[in-house]
């Protein structure tokens, strides 16, 4: 038992790494690998799918993602922002803008647990970056680094926003402040190997 969860939770953090990298192809394998182990684990599948723009296959995951909650986080009830931002992303790819927005910001009311690879701090800001809403997404942002001055992603959407609305003095600031924050980054990753070729112009 304790084996089968250690490879399940493997398969699906090495889906989260590979799909920061860009190999969508892999990250859809390991998530699928983990789905199959446990269908608990449908969100690292889920999400690639989406990712990988197979929509029948998010389809039909859906209904595993959006199931009844059966496990206990160390002990204790399961923390609601994962679960908030999971619903929130789905509304957002049916389309459900305000329902989706409106689960983003619960989300991120909840104080995330510190033990996990990923906290959801910024996807509010993310979501309103990909609605073009550059000046709420950089408010967001904003907040975000008051939190953690050294969360590089939030400086690099931050760089992205103003860039969207013409700032370059202000975008090429922020990418050099995130790749200063991220300095141990793998050198291949997308946000890494933009942020260098805007910097060099």
């Amino acid at each position: 038992m304790l084996r089968a969860t250690r490879k399940r939770r493997g398969h699906a953090f090495l889906a989260y790494l590979y799909d920061r990298k860009g190999r969508l192809k892999e990250a859809e394998q390991a998530a699928e690998t983990a789905f199959a182990t446990n269908n608990e684990t449908s969100w690292p599948a889920y999400f690639a799918a989406l990712k990988s723009g197979r929509k029948g296959r998010a389809d039909q995951l859906e209904k595993f993602v959006l199931g009844p909650i059966t496990y206990v986080d160390r002990g204790s009830r399961p923390n609601p922002r994962f679960d908030l931002y999971q619903r929130a992303t789905i509304a957002m790819n049916q389309g459900r803008t305000d329902e989706a927005i409106a689960k983003f910001r619960e989300a991120i009311g909840h104080t995330p647990p510190t033990w996990n690879y990923i906290d959801h701090e910024d996807c509010l800001g993310e979501i309103f970056l990909k609605l073009g809403r550059a000046d709420e997404a950089i408010a967001e942002f904003e907040r975000v680094l008051r939190i953690n001055p050294n969360y590089p992603l939030a400086r690099y959407h931050i760089a992205e926003a103003y860039r969207s609305k013409g700032q370059q003095a202000e975008a090429v600031e922020n990418y050099r402040a995130f790749l200063e924050i991220w300095n141990g980054a793998d050198p291949d990753l997308p946000e890494v190997t933009k942020a260098k070729t805007i910097i060099a112009g």
